[in-house]
Formats: structure tokens, C-alpha cells, sequence
């Protein structure tokens, strides 16, 4: 797989939570992967027009030893979003620091191994909870925890 570019755009939007305005920052960020290479190859006599191997030995059946090449390459990209949101409070302390009240992810990426994966996180400071569960692409899941935030160990 290899990354061929990326694109962040980040935007402010307000956000009503529990009848209070924040302001949240969102980010998506859209990654694309090339997902399969191919490359085949072939030879055509140009007497008779048959096809034969590119290496086959030469002349053709037909007599003539003249060949045309022909080359094909062909990919297939894939196209992947994720998105990131981060929901701000003026004043707002967690554990003694200033820190969001909501961070939620969701969406494709890639782990440290390289490994493709599907990732829903939600952190919310708010309530005390921590939401996470990943899985792999053929959807086996790799992590699934839902429980209070202070007893969370990453």
C-alpha cells in the first residue's frame, strides 16, 4: 500500500450540548491508498495477428519474425475518510488540566503496523466515559470498550 496524498481542512462550527453553545474543531481528513497494481504484458504477430508469449522463440508459425508489444498497467485507488471532532469548554478542567470536553473519532487509517483499520473513539470528559472498537477490514474486532473514563488505561 502506498499513501498517494492527503488533504486536512479544518472548519469552526458551534456545537449545542445539554442547552450550552461550544465551540467544536473539526477536522476530516481524506487519505487515499493504492489497493491493486497489475501489469501484463503480451506479444502479437504482425504476419497473422496471433497472439504468442512476449519470450516465445521466433519466427511465428506463420513464418514472420515481426512483433508487436503491447504493455498494460492498470491500478485501483480507494478513497478513505476519517473524521476527527474536538469539543471545547472555556474554564473546563479535567484531572487538574485544561482539556476538551468531547474528542471523537471515526473512520479509516492506519496503525502503527501498517494495517489498515476501522477506528470509533469517543472520549467524553462530560459524562466519564471512554468508547473505543476497531476492526480490520475483513471485520474482525481487534478492540471493543466501553466503560467509565477514570478506570480507562490506554
Amino acid at each position: 500500500m502506498h499513501g498517494c496524498g492527503a488533504r486536512v481542512e479544518t472548519m469552526n462550527i458551534p456545537v449545542i450540548l445539554g442547552g450550552l453553545i461550544a465551540l467544536s474543531m473539526l477536522a476530516a481528513l481524506a487519505m487515499m491508498t493504492l489497493d491493486t497494481y497489475a501489469m501484463t504484458s503480451m506479444a502479437k504477430c504482425l504476419g497473422c495477428g496471433r497472439l504468442i508469449l512476449e519470450d516465445a522463440p521466433r519466427p511465428c508459425a506463420c513464418g514472420d519474425s515481426r512483433r508487436a508489444f503491447t504493455r498494460e498497467i492498470s491500478e485501483e485507488i480507494r478513497c478513505d475518510e476519517s473524521l476527527k471532532i474536538v469539543q471545547e469548554r472555556p474554564g473546563f478542567r479535567s484531572g487538574g488540566k485544561k482539556r476538551p470536553v468531547l474528542e471523537a473519532q471515526h473512520g479509516w487509517g492506519f496503525g502503527g503496523d501498517g494495517i489498515r483499520r476501522f477506528k470509533e473513539r469517543v472520549v467524553d470528559r462530560l459524562n466519564r466515559r471512554y468508547r473505543e472498537r476497531v476492526e480490520l477490514e475483513d471485520g474482525t474486532v481487534i478492540r471493543d470498550v466501553d466503560e467509565d473514563l477514570p478506570e480507562h488505561r490506554s
